[in-house]
């Protein structure tokens, strides 16, 4: 029976696997707000471009499934916190630190993102799709609008999960265009602080969530 049962499971899978998937180019911009624990940051925007392949299955009518390599951009300007040398060691609740508005910093990040989505179509002309991304952070830095003094951070490595769900308008066989939110459920890049004994201790974490609008091709 077991053997029966694991036989049944390989072959699905192999069939699924070697079945055809429909490959397609596709591009998104959108809104971004960037979540701090202390920075007070301003609307920034998003954009990404990149390919994926998408495969129905048989055995439900109108669900498939999707994934494949995009490169993102996210855009943000902020106001940091203003920086007392005498108390900079001392954790403060967020209702006694001090922002300086007079000073904008420009935030940019790339990342690598694998998404991994379920679609279903069960309208024709809507449908509905949810997923995650995951997300490989290539670098990001900050810029002092005034002094265009910029500092970099790598972050080397750094995976997080990137929540979206969403809408998508079939647009006659070939385009598509989607309408999502999308919501970091962790930290998407972090400062650090290297100590006097060589120990890197993770800061401020910073999270993102906005709404995009995509539009993807098919051949």
């Amino acid at each position: 029976m077991k053997i029966t049962i694991i036989t049944s499971l390989i072959l699905f899978a192999g069939q699924w696997a070697m079945a055809q998937w429909s490959p397609q180019i596709n591009m998104s911009v959108g809104s971004m707000t960037m979540i701090s624990d202390h920075d007070k940051f301003k609307q920034g925007g998003s954009i990404s471009v990149g390919f994926a392949v998408e495969r129905g299955f048989k055995s439900v009518e109108g669900l498939s499934f999707q994934t494949g390599l995009e490169w993102r951009y996210n855009r943000v300007k902020f106001n940091p916190v203003e920086i007392n040398l005498d108390t900079i060691n001392i954790i403060k609740s967020p209702h006694e630190i001090s922002i300086d508005y007079s000073l904008d910093i420009l935030h940019q990040h790339h990342s690598v993102d694998m998404p991994l989505r379920l679609r279903y179509n069960g309208l024709g002309f809507m449908g509905i799709f949810a997923g995650v991304n995951l997300s490989h952070t290539l670098n990001w830095h900050w810029t002092n609008l005034e002094s265009n003094q910029k500092l970099s951070y790598e972050n080397k490595w750094a995976i997080t999960y990137d929540m979206n769900v969403g809408l998508f308008f079939p647009v006659g066989p070939q385009w598509t265009v989607d309408l999502f939110y999308h919501r970091v459920q962790k930290g998407r890049v972090y400062t650090e602080t290297e100590h006097e004994v060589g120990k890197v201790v993770r800061n401020s974490s910073y999270r993102d969530h906005g709404i995009s609008l995509g539009v993807s091709y098919k051949w």
